[in-house]
């Protein structure tokens, strides 16, 4: 193809104006790196001017202060203080900015009562600044900040003590004297922006009068924004925190506006290239995220997970025995409510985390979310191209649903993964027509694999017995729009035979424990939804074993009722539900304003359904679109789970690569690929939020008993014993039985079992480092001041 004559000519005139450089020059790489070493020094410069930020507690503090109590005055405490306080507990962080080191904060503080409070102060939850006691009355306390040079963002300060925390009425940050030293995060910041900058002002075929001086006017303003509104404190203290990194956003957004289109018409895989990029990165961020996953997040999924931990801790094992002895219990064995594919999974992870379960629980989390985004990406790339698929990627990656249960251990995330690689496989088959026999044979492969996992899928959870039917239907519609009957055996042999062989293991452990293949005891949910209301108290009120036509000869019409209730749970209830919260899950599967592109597309393929029936008449039914069968899948799935409990988010997580593709889909119809990438920016920008949302809630810790997080006093213990503990050094765990700290937690394979008396004596001659001991037993041994205390745990040295 020859070149065009009115491109080239411009592309001449702009490299033959004064000044101009070609892009992919010497010089102008040369230029660009010293671009980025400008955007470097000037901010290691702007580090050299002494700052110092006053943060008034119970004042003008809401930039700094996070999870702390709620501003206080006008109380006796206060009398000598400012006059405004607030009450620092361990659930609280103070937020500064990366001013430089070194540094030092100020604390005026004081007890809430007349007893003295020995506190810690942390930084970045992790590095002890210092110990000190604070009175009952209001004193000056002072720490050194010389560490945490690489944190990405933000100076995070936290405090440790007993509840109920101190009080504190003002704080004073410094940085300096000169020579400062600057955070490198901030300076490669900096650098960033001074490129990108360099890139938007010399880029091809970009025509801006002296864009030497226009560099360098940008760059010195975002150098003194960086100063005046992020390291010094103005009269309205409210640094803005993340103020370099948000303008590196921009500036790539900008870049990317300019630049990409040319780009990806050049490399026409770069949208693959980014959508795989995004998956890594995404589970990078999510494998760091779950280092902070270290006990039971409950109450929720993971109320569960004794079962899975204790099956899964040997292969064969004996039924019914094997329910209530954990010696006798394994992963072959029936159960009505478990099938044995995430006990094998668990099985064959544990010996990579030192058979520790909770962390096998946690891996198996992270990749099956990974594949989640995997099978969402291929499905959409199918269907709609590379461009469009990345987008389904960003909008599946920043769903706070999606990175909640890739947190959450359990079969949620696992069951979802299987039924999205299921779809990915199967739904475009109604789109291909074996014209050859190499596609023929393609499309058998193709489909033999997605039966194995749609097998697997079963394995994980009953509902995948669903895909079989389904299934069913993708082929002999294809085989019908061929118009090649006789070629649908094969096709349905390769699916049905691969999916008969891969939940093989489940019928033959269920005949051989109860002579029923397909052994489920589900029912019981179901009666549970109907008459249970979701109170668990009342779970003992109808057999194990009860059967599903038994649950609706009970009460037929309260099995409609309770049913109904639920699809319009899913849908969306409107006024005539007078509660003050309503549902609409469907718009819980991804994030504001995703969510309602989802809606908008799937209400757009069911107009295009109706168009296709009303030109073709009954021939439509033989022949649906791939649009057609996800939304038949969708239906079909919420229709079959509905019959019983009321629904959850987890319970429909197989239908965030459906409602993923369509919002994709709908945002291609409005902004056409010309506007694509500008939707795709706005969307990233306003869902950006989801990643942290999501891994918040699992993590973070529990505020209240009733709401889900990980149990406060258990996640401090655990961090303090992981920050002291050597890797050959072992602890022991007393607690309650039922608390997972000994048994479901990141620590469990260094407990060694406690021996037989708790004496000081026997506690130190059992070779274990360090003792974990609950208050909730009674007075601990006499081992001495423990070395910390976190609610009814403490924690002693036995060296």
């Amino acid at each position: 193809m020859g070149r065009d004559s009115t491109s080239y000519a411009a592309q001449a005139a702009r490299a033959s104006e004064p000044g101009a450089v070609s892009f992919g020059s010497g010089m102008a790489l040369a230029q660009l790196a010293l671009a980025f070493l400008a955007g470097a020094f000037l901010v290691a410069l702007a580090y050299q001017l002494p700052v110092t930020h006053i943060i008034d507690f119970g004042g003008y503090d809401a930039a700094y202060v996070q999870g702390m109590g709620e501003p206080l005055s006008a109380i006796p405490a206060l009398a000598g203080s400012d006059g405004s306080a607030r009450l620092w507990d361990a659930q609280g962080a103070l937020l500064l900015p990366q001013a430089g080191l070194p540094a030092t904060l100020i604390l005026h503080a004081r007890s809430p009562d007349e007893a003295p409070h020995d506190v810690v102060i942390l930084l970045n939850s992790a590095q002890e600044l210092g110990r000190f006691a604070v009175g009952p009355q209001w004193e000056a306390h002072s720490v050194a900040i010389n560490r945490g040079l690489l944190k990405p963002n933000d100076v995070v300060i936290q405090l440790r003590g007993p509840e109920p925390g101190v009080l504190v009425d003002y704080a004073e940050f410094r940085a300096g004297p000169p020579p400062i030293l600057p955070y490198p995060p901030q300076l490669l910041y900096g650098a960033l922006a001074a490129g990108l900058l360099w890139v938007l002002v010399h880029g091809p075929q970009v025509l801006v009068p002296r864009p030497a001086l226009l560099w360098l006017a940008g760059v010195l303003l975002i150098t003194l924004a960086f100063l005046l509104l992020y390291r010094m404190q103005l009269l309205y203290p409210y640094p803005l925190l993340r103020l370099l990194p948000a303008l590196d956003a921009l500036l790539v957004a900008l870049c990317a506006l300019r630049f990409a289109p040319a780009v990806v018409h050049r490399a026409p895989a770069l949208p693959d290239a980014l959508a795989l990029t995004a998956i890594g990165g995404w589970a990078v961020a999510l494998l760091m995220a779950n280092r902070a996953h270290v006990t039971l997040s409950v109450p929720g999924a993971e109320n569960d997970f004794r079962v899975f931990a204790l099956r899964s801790a040997h292969l064969v094992g004996a039924f019914p025995a094997g329910i209530d002895d954990a010696a006798r219990d394994g992963v072959l064995r029936a159960d009505g409510f478990y099938n044995l594919g995430y006990p094998f999974l668990l099985w064959l992870v544990r010996p990579f985390t030192s058979d520790n379960p909770f962390l096998a629980a946690r891996m198996i989390a992270t990749l099956s979310g990974v594949l989640l985004l995997l099978a969402g990406w291929l499905l959409a790339r199918r269907l709609l191209g590379r461009g469009v698929a990345l987008l389904a990627v960003l909008l599946l990656a920043l769903s706070p649903l999606a990175v909640q249960y890739s947190l959450y251990l359990g079969t949620d995330m696992p069951f979802a993964a299987l039924c999205a690689l299921v779809l990915a496989l199967l739904v475009p088959q109604a789109q291909v027509r074996a014209t050859a026999d190499a596609a023929h044979n393609s499309s058998l492969w193709q489909l033999a694999a997605a039966g194995l996992v749609a097998g697997a899928a079963f394995l994980v959870r009953h509902p995948g017995l669903l895909l079989l039917p389904f299934g069913w239907l993708v082929i002999w519609s294809a085989a019908l729009a061929d118009g090649k009957r006789q070629a649908l055996l094969l096709p349905l042999l390769a699916f049905t035979l691969a999916f008969l062989l891969a939940i093989t293991p489940q019928l033959a452990v269920n005949l051989r424990d109860t002579g029923t293949p397909l052994y489920s005891q589900q029912a019981k949910n179901v009666w549970q939804g109907m008459f249970g209301n979701g109170d668990w108290n009342r779970w003992a009120g109808a057999r194990n074993d009860i059967g599903i036509a038994e649950v609706i000869a009970l009460d037929p019409g309260r099995f409609l009722v309770n049913w109904w209730n639920n699809l319009r749970g899913f849908v969306g209830t409107g006024g005539e539900d007078l509660r003050e919260f309503g549902q609409a899950l469907q718009l819980r599967l991804l994030g504001f304003p995703a969510n309602w592109l989802a809606v908008g597309g799937l209400l757009g393929w069911l107009w295009l359904a109706g168009k296709q029936a009303k030109a073709q008449g009954f021939a439509a039914l033989r022949a649906p679109g791939p649009y057609s069968w996800l939304m038949l899948w969708a239906g079909l799935y919420v229709a079959a789970i509905s019959v019983g409990l009321p629904l959850q988010g987890r319970f429909v997580l197989p239908l965030l690569p459906v409602y993923a593709v369509a919002a994709a889909w709908l945002a291609l119809r409005l902004t056409g690929p010309v506007h694509l990438l500008l939707a795709g920016l706005v969307l990233l920008a306003l869902l950006w939020g989801g990643f942290g949302l999501g891994t918040s809630y699992v993590l973070r810790a529990q505020p209240t008993t009733t709401t889900p997080g990980q149990p406060a006093d258990e996640l401090a213990i655990i961090q303090s014993v992981q920050a002291r503990l050597l890797p050959d050094e072992r602890i022991i765990v007393r607690a309650d039985p039922r608390v997972p700290l000994g048994k479901y937690s990141a620590i469990a394979h260094l407990v060694q079992p406690a021996p037989a008396a708790d004496t000081p004596a026997a506690l130190r001659a059992s070779g274990a480092t360090y003792l974990i001991w609950s208050t909730s037993l009674g007075p601990a041994p006499a081992l001495g001041s423990p070395l910390e205390v976190a609610g009814n745990y403490e924690l002693y040295s036995l060296q």
